[in-house]
């Protein structure tokens, strides 16, 4: 189906952008590759689910801080809106790094604290895998944002 010579190196650009120490957009220009990838392969739609869910996936923090958003929108379309949870035992308070980014771009907060499009009850609880939880990524929720 090709793009076999293209995954090792993506898949260790997505494993470190998850790591304590990636940017801010590390996750979604990642998420960005693995989108270009899809579309390279005919618009794989589970590619694509997949994709959405890992840039909802929640990253690493040594500090046990919230990490930072990003705060530049995605090239591709199918990740608008979408964004970080944050893992259930985050202090809820304080953020990682430099204080910037602290809000998902384009929205004045979230609610709950730690949700995401994929999971808006609240926080992923540590050490899990977002698409262990729920197998919709949320679109249809970042959708309904924007129309309100």
């Amino acid at each position: 189906a090709g793009g076999a010579d293209q995954c090792n190196t993506l898949s260790q650009t997505a494993f470190t952008s998850l790591l304590a120490a990636g940017g801010n957009c590390d996750q979604q220009n990642a998420a960005d590759q693995m989108i270009d990838l899809a579309k390279q392969l005919g618009n794989d739609a589970e590619m694509i689910r997949l994709t959405q869910l890992f840039v909802e996936q929640p990253r690493n923090a040594p500090d046990s801080l919230q990490v930072p958003y990003c705060q530049t929108a995605p090239k591709n379309s199918e990740l608008n809106g979408l964004f970080h949870c944050q893992f259930a035992g985050s202090d809820f308070t304080k953020f990682s790094g430099d204080q910037t980014g602290n809000v998902p771009l384009g929205l004045d907060a979230v609610s709950p604290p730690g949700s995401c499009p994929a999971k808006t009850d609240g926080p992923v609880p540590d050490g899990v895998q977002l698409n262990t939880l729920v197998q919709d990524p949320g679109v249809w929720y970042v959708n309904e944002l924007l129309v309100v």
